[in-house]
């Protein structure tokens, strides 16, 4: 998705939750008696540690209501940072985290599955005490959103914003007749193990929605060179992972069933009122899964 418009529409859900207007008022000069919100005030980027032990690494910018960013599938916290510079300075706080095996994250021996990704998100609600937070999910983010209200009652989040999400199932089933067929699914890995480079470069264009929208050649080289950051085994891993996890009954049970079936951006009030904004760029894919 277009990173202006990811901003965009993350900050209309803002805006309509009312958090931007808080931050405002929240942004004055503090009294002599107030303390930051932020535990990691003067340490912007630091790492915390999961239950299994693997390191993670996290931003923590600025101070006010607190937002969680979960990246897509192979990225990593800077693709959040337009954002996070933009609502970090209108009095909002802003968290992003490299999954485990992104980044500059450690690249554990297991816990590639939505189980152990909700716990690492766990993990970061619990060190970092966050509550009232908003979740903001793009992509595959989503289903570790989903699987944390699944898997943790959704502990600490007041409301959610879902880009482009993979959810509720990517692959074709019998009673998902319109997924993508498993074979095509196998025949885009067997492609990453050929030529992965030429495969994630070529499915930039279409993941920005050039040229319609206009992205710099250099703005989606950087989205490549992220990918590429990721291994090999890690990539495939999450890919077969993602596009075979059925997030249908998580959703069921969390989520009012008119909201899961729509690939749109949409958030939720606490209320849990939805709106969604209209489809973007991401979901016109070039490798099914990509």
């Amino acid at each position: 998705m277009h990173r202006r418009a990811v901003l965009k529409s993350v900050f209309s859900t803002f805006a309509g939750a009312g958090l931007l207007v808080a931050a405002r008022a929240a942004s004055a000069p503090p009294s002599a008696t107030q303390t930051p919100t932020s535990k990691t005030k003067g340490q912007p980027t630091s790492f915390l540690t999961t239950s299994d032990g693997t390191a993670l690494f996290y931003r923590d910018w600025g101070v006010g209501s607190p937002l969680v960013f979960l990246a897509p599938w192979g990225l990593h916290s800077d693709w959040w940072e337009y954002q996070m510079a933009f609502l970090s300075a209108h009095g909002l706080r802003c968290i992003a985290y490299d999954r485990r095996g992104h980044g500059r994250s450690v690249e554990s021996a297991a816990g590639y599955e939505f189980n152990t990704l909700s716990d690492d998100l766990s993990a970061v609600m619990q060190q970092l005490d966050l509550q009232g937070a908003t979740l903001v999910a793009h992509s595959m983010g989503c289903g570790e959103l989903v699987r944390y209200f699944s898997r943790h009652g959704g502990r600490g989040v007041a409301r959610i914003v879902m880009v482009a999400p993979i959810t509720p199932i990517t692959v074709k089933t019998p009673d998902n007749p319109t997924g993508v067929d498993s074979a095509t699914l196998e025949k885009t890995r067997e492609a990453f193990c050929k030529d992965r480079p030429h495969i994630i470069a070529g499915a930039a264009p279409a993941f920005f929605g050039a040229p319609k929208n206009t992205v710099s050649a250099e703005m989606m080289q950087w989205w490549t060179d992220m990918l590429l950051q990721c291994s090999m085994k890690v990539l495939l891993e999450l890919h077969r992972v993602f596009t075979t996890t059925d997030f249908r009954p998580g959703l069921a049970r969390h989520f009012p069933p008119h909201a899961h079936y729509s690939r749109r951006l949409r958030y939720l009030h606490p209320a849990r009122t939805y709106r969604t904004q209209d489809r973007r760029p991401h979901t016109r894919k070039p490798a099914p899964g990509l």
